[in-house]
């Protein structure tokens, strides 16, 4: 009876490990196609793609991976310290610009679905920032993470310039629209003389 319990255990051990392995390829497949899907983007812009805004990318999405590597049978992401790690990131943010980030990021479980395009799409929007919305003297850009019930709100607002009448930081914001589609959620803009802000509200689990 014993041995037959073991062996019970470990046939549903196998089949949930099994189950890992089939999605977490399945991600890869998706993430790299993801990937390509924005360099065809970023290849219309003027001077074509940013190597170090492609491989922050990258090095996010093997964070997440790294993270349901080591979830134990859980396909669900920490997401607040996620960001606050891939926000560290002086690839994203060069010292050289005088830009600090504030994270304000609650603890959130999300979906390895909901994980990959959020993050990347915090990505961009702090990015797109940091490229667009300071002079010299730099500034500052806020990160907020929040969960009321069901749904979670992501916020990323800069006290720069604003912006413009002709929308020259909205290259990168079709990325961003794609990313909030892919995770059925909406965006909001507002601007002004005290910079730019941007919430995209979530479902924290996808039916």
């Amino acid at each position: 009876e014993f041995d037959r319990k073991l062996l019970a255990e470990a046939e549903k051990t196998a089949q949930v490990r099994g189950m890992m392995l089939r999605e977490l390829n399945h991600r890869i497949r998706n993430n790299l196609q993801m990937i390509v899907s924005m360099l065809r983007l970023q290849k219309t812009r003027p001077g074509g793609a940013d190597v170090d805004e492609v491989t922050t990318r990258v090095l996010a999405i093997a964070r997440i991976h790294d993270l349901l590597h080591r979830s134990e049978g859980s396909f669900d992401i920490e997401f607040g310290g996620l960001l606050e790690a891939i926000c560290r990131s002086e690839a994203i943010v060069p010292p050289e610009r005088n830009v600090r980030i504030v994270c304000d990021c609650e603890r959130m479980s999300v979906q390895a679905a909901l994980a990959t395009p959020l993050a990347l799409c915090a990505i961009e929007l702090v990015t797109n920032a940091v490229k667009h919305a300071f002079g010299p003297e730099g500034g500052r850009i806020d990160l907020v993470l929040r969960q009321s019930g069901p749904i979670g709100s992501l916020t990323v607002a800069d006290d720069g310039s604003g912006l413009p009448e002709v929308p020259t930081r909205r290259s990168g914001l079709r990325v961003v629209d794609a990313l909030v589609r892919q995770v059925r959620g909406e965006i909001a803009v507002r601007s002004g003389p005290r910079g730019a802000r941007y919430v995209v509200t979530f479902p924290v689990q996808l039916d």
